[in-house]
């Protein structure tokens, strides 16, 4: 409910503002988008799945009715995050696994940042912005981390993993300097240890 409200009360407030800028609404979809199942956060994983016809119907609602052509309708997927979402009960094979395609939350906000930003100084809408892209998945699917992922699950006594962020034993490395919460999610702001689920 929470989106729909949100984007609702946004379009209500930017479509008055006429002050020759137009204004973008970015909706983040994320994990359920494609109909994977997330079990733990099935709420999240719906609300997800349902994100791109919400976003296209809006958008059709938008032409149809008139009244917002200062606004712009959009989404973006920060891919895979190490955050409490992928982090929490991931088994030490799968953290292994998302040292492959998962990125640190600062990186991935910093590069939809500069994504984003081109976009929203045009007239464009409808545009869908996506951090882990399929070049990018190619590109790290198709790498030596995950032939070291492989043979660590095929030779244990090995223990190999692509050694990132995660060892081999699928515990978080952790850099000297940097905090962390006891699942492994970096803290990336004062408090942000104590509370129960991270971002």
């Amino acid at each position: 409910m929470g989106v729909l409200l949100c984007t609702r009360a946004a379009i209500n407030v930017m479509k008055v503002q006429k002050n020759g800028r137009r204004a973008h609404i970015f909706n983040v979809t994320g994990s359920g988008v494609k109909g994977e199942a997330t079990p733990g956060w099935s709420a999240y994983g719906a609300t997800k799945r349902g994100m791109p016809q919400f976003t296209q119907s809006i958008l059709k609602e938008m032409d149809k009715y008139g009244g917002v052509e200062n606004v712009s309708l959009h989404t973006m997927s920060p891919g895979m995050v190490f955050t409490d979402m992928l982090l929490s009960d991931a088994t030490p094979n799968e953290r292994k696994f998302f040292d492959i395609l998962a990125d640190e939350p600062e990186q991935v906000g910093e590069e939809l940042i500069e994504k984003v930003l081109p976009i929203a100084a045009t007239t464009d809408t409808g545009a869908n912005i996506q951090y882990l892209d399929t070049p990018r998945i190619l590109q790290r699917i198709l790498s030596v981390d995950l032939l070291k992922f492989l043979a660590g699950l095929a030779f244990p006594q090995l223990k190999l993993a692509p050694g990132k962020r995660i060892d081999a034993d699928g515990n978080r490395i952790r850099r000297e300097g940097e905090e962390y919460r006891e699942n492994g999610v970096k803290v990336l702001f004062k408090g942000m240890e104590e509370r129960k689920s991270g971002l």
